[in-house]
Parts: structure tokens; C-alpha cells; sequence
């Protein structure tokens, strides 16, 4: 299989499954992804056997796609973007964002687990207070009321 054959049956797996912007991305990438590994040296057709046929690969992206579309809160990330696989030390690269998304329902499962904690911890430190009262508190007390009532039966003279 050549790469334009590849990168055809990977177009056409991905056709009406996921935004034709998605698909040039993908495009792109695999292009980028076998003309960095000929440079180091591997075949065509070596890269393409790695990688396997393109109907599954498209398979990956498109679940990987769904999964994107059915969630609700976004968290941005930036990192560098390189046309390389190959870090270089002098390369000032171009920042890009990345959306990561978190579904509605755990993001309400994370925030209940978080009130839960917090009234368990405010539930112990008042079970420390009380038990402080308990064990100090009281025999003080009552240290003091007796004190307190020997010195009004036995006034000083």
C-alpha cells in the first residue's frame, strides 16, 4: 500500500463521521507522522505496516471524537507545537491550545465528594472540641464548684 492509498481509505473510513476540519487534522498528521520516519530511515512500507490498517485507526479517531462531543465542561492546556518529533534545543515553538473536556456528571460527582469531605472534616474537628470539653472541660468545672462550695462552708477566720 502507498501513502496516498493509505491516507484515501483513512479520508473515506472518516467521511461523515467526524467534521471534515478533523479529518484534514488527521490527514496531516499521518502525512507529518510517515515523511519524519522516512528521514530516519524506515520505508514507506515499513511505516505503514507499523501502523496498521487505516480502517481501524479511523475507527480510534472516530470514538475518540464522540467521546469529545458528549461531555460539557473545558479545560484549555497550552502546549508547544512542533512539525517534528524530534525535540531541538534552540526551537522557539508556536503555543497552540488543546480542549480537553470533562463530563457534566462527574464534574457534580467530583463536587459532591468535595462538600462531603469538607462537612466530614468541620463533623471531626467539632467531635475533637467536644471530647476536649469532656476529658478538661467538666472536671474543671468541677473542681472549681467544689472549690468554690468548700469555700462558703469553711470561710476563712
Amino acid at each position: 500500500m502507498k501513502l496516498q492509498d493509505f491516507l484515501e481509505e483513512l479520508k473515506n473510513a472518516l467521511d461523515g463521521e467526524i467534521p471534515p476540519t478533523q479529518i484534514e487534522v488527521n490527514l496531516k498528521y499521518y502525512r507529518e507522522y510517515v515523511k519524519q520516519k522516512q528521514q530516519q530511515g524506515e520505508t514507506e512500507e515499513e511505516i505503514l505496516n507499523e501502523l496498521g490498517d487505516p480502517r481501524l485507526i479511523a475507527r480510534t479517531i472516530i470514538d475518540t471524537s464522540h467521546l469529545n462531543k458528549n461531555t460539557e465542561k473545558r479545560y484549555n492546556t497550552t502546549y508547544p507545537k512542533k512539525d517534528s518529533y524530534t525535540d531541538t534545543e534552540n526551537e522557539n515553538p508556536d503555543l497552540s491550545s488543546k480542549v480537553y473536556h470533562m463530563p457534566l456528571w462527574l464534574f457534580k460527582v467530583i463536587a459532591i465528594i468535595v462538600i462531603l469531605l469538607i462537612i466530614s472534616i468541620l463533623f471531626w474537628i467539632g467531635g475533637m472540641a467536644v471530647k476536649l470539653i469532656l476529658k478538661v472541660g467538666i472536671p474543671l468545672l468541677i473542681i472549681y464548684l467544689l472549690y468554690s462550695v468548700i469555700k462558703e462552708f469553711f470561710p476563712k477566720k
